[in-house]
């Protein structure tokens, strides 16, 4: 909740300082990730680039692109090796090009601020109903995660329905569970 009410001080802040407090980040997270990514270390010091290179916004074109080919050729070196493992959450993206790509994301970092703070804009409250069009891993939820879904979010009622399988029959169900 803290995280969360400081994400929402920032939503008042004047251009300049956003501006700021964003080019500060991004040079915290490239100074990170050359001193505890080996795939980052390796290819910035190919292409002699050092974070302390990073002086003003227009430096920002000097960071190389991330490809996905990279995650895929380069899997085992995006982890920081002084980590414990238990704290990342593997997950993937849809799939909707091909293979899904595997990757991790930090447990302990609270998404649901990003998705309060997308209802917030839409004037919708986390407390509300709603229907969502969403991507849905298929078999990402056993039994146990959607009922423990369930709880976490009772007494609202949140319907999904998966972008990537539209069609007459579940959006019949999705009208008739929405209501």
């Amino acid at each position: 909740y803290k995280i969360y009410k400081e994400s929402l001080k920032r939503e008042n802040w004047k251009a300049e300082q956003l501006a700021d407090f964003n080019w500060s980040k991004r040079k915290d997270i490239v100074s990170y990730a050359y001193n505890n990514i080996k795939f980052y270390n390796k290819k910035f010091k190919s292409i002699d680039f050092h974070p302390s290179l990073l002086k003003e916004e227009k430096d920002w074109e000097l960071v190389p692109v991330l490809e996905r080919k990279d995650i895929i050729d380069n899997k085992k070196e995006f982890i920081n090796p002084n980590l414990d493992k238990s704290l990342f959450l593997r997950t993937t993206t849809g799939g909707s090009t091909g293979k899904p790509l595997e990757i991790f994301r930090d447990k302990s970092f609270p998404e649901e601020i990003i998705k309060w703070r997308m209802l917030k804009r839409w004037s919708v409250s986390p407390g509300d109903h709603i229907g969502m069009l969403w991507r849905i891993p298929q078999n990402k939820y056993s039994k146990l995660n959607y009922i423990l879904n369930h709880l976490l979010w009772w007494p609202t009622h949140r319907i999904k329905i998966d972008a990537g399988f539209i069609d007459e029959i579940n959006l019949k169900y999705f009208y008739n569970k929405i209501l």
